[in-house]
């Protein structure tokens, strides 16, 4: 049992799953944690080629030599008792096996392994980047955070993320690069891409394509160029076109092409922390035409005020558009 945590299995259990030998209950237990989490799934099919190396020549199995390969890894584990092999045969006997690989890969998946795991976390109030060591490049904002293996060992790279951050993933055809973030997992081989991971995950594409899904398989969704999909509360949903104004606490730009003031006030109190109000309400209706290219917030409402004809007063972080409307 997994009492509840979506990381933990009964690896015998899996090993009884994988011989077809679980009850309906028991399928059903092992389903619910494939479910609910994308690295469970990778950990099963881990698992799952144990067992078909196995199945494929079951005469050419050493258990015995096995097992010693895995007590090695672990630094020590009691070996099963030999009746085990003699009661159950060979299905047992694998299956055993199976539990055997799966202790091997939770010590990996909890840091106990001599594997050890690099975090880089951006405490300072500005963006910070990172170098993986496959030559890719991530960009953080403050209060982010990245985790992987040192190196970025296997046939993979896995790395798992939180906050909010910009990624520039160099191309490798035989190593995809996956980022584990809320739930949600973002698998590429080489582009470039926002991820926020906060209440919700939010994909943004810049260059290439990326496979975003949630927690099943068949939630997985291509997002390209110029395009984001988000996720949340268990759902991926719709592609939708890229706000141009979405990167701005990486590349500082915003642009406007008639635009209503409603949508500029909502950049502004986002981005700049002030509170937009206009007097009449008929002003925010106002359109704008403008770029603005690492402006302090003082020039940006100088330039809506001007090219408006409006005045603006500020209060403390409170800025007030006031007019005849437009």
């Amino acid at each position: 049992m997994n009492n509840g945590d979506p990381y933990r299995i009964d690896y015998e259990l899996l090993g009884k799953h994988l011989a077809g030998e679980c009850t309906p209950s028991e399928a059903a237990e092992v389903s619910a944690w494939l479910a609910a989490d994308p690295a469970n799934q990778s950990e099963y099919d881990a698992l799952a080629q144990v067992w078909d190396t196995s199945q494929a020549e079951p005469a050419l199995v050493d258990v015995d030599a096995a097992w010693k390969k895995v007590q090695h890894r672990m630094g020590s584990a009691p070996a099963p008792a030999p009746s085990l092999w003699k009661r159950y045969g060979w299905y047992a006997a694998v299956a055993m096996l199976v539990v055997a690989a799966g202790l091997v890969l939770f010590f990996n998946r909890d840091g106990l392994e001599p594997t050890s795991q690099v975090t880089f976390a951006n405490a300072t109030d500005q963006p910070a980047s990172t170098e993986l060591p496959d030559g890719s490049t991530v960009t953080l904002r403050p209060g982010a955070s990245i985790t992987y293996a040192e190196g970025l060992p296997g046939t993979e790279r896995r790395v798992k993320f939180t906050g909010e951050g910009y990624f520039d993933v160099k191309e490798k055809s035989a190593r995809p690069f996956i980022v584990e973030a809320g739930g949600a997992e973002i698998r590429v081989l080489g582009t470039e891409f926002n991820v926020r991971a906060e209440e919700e995950v939010v994909v943004q594409v810049t260059e290439g394509v990326v496979e975003f899904k949630g927690a099943s398989a068949e939630s997985a969704v291509k997002v390209e160029a110029g395009q984001q999909v988000r996720y949340d509360k268990g759902k991926v949903g719709a592609v939708e076109t890229l706000d141009d104004n979405a990167l701005f606490w990486r590349n500082r730009r915003l642009k406007y092409n008639q635009t209503p003031l409603e949508e500029v006030a909502r950049d502004l109190q986002q981005f700049y922390q002030v509170s937009i109000q206009f007097e009449p309400k008929a002003v925010e209706n106002c359109r704008l035409n403008a770029v603005f290219v690492d402006e302090s917030i003082e020039s940006i409402v100088e330039v809506i005020s001007t090219s408006m004809q409006l005045e603006a007063q500020q209060d403390g972080t409170t800025i007030t558009f006031s007019g005849d409307g437009c």
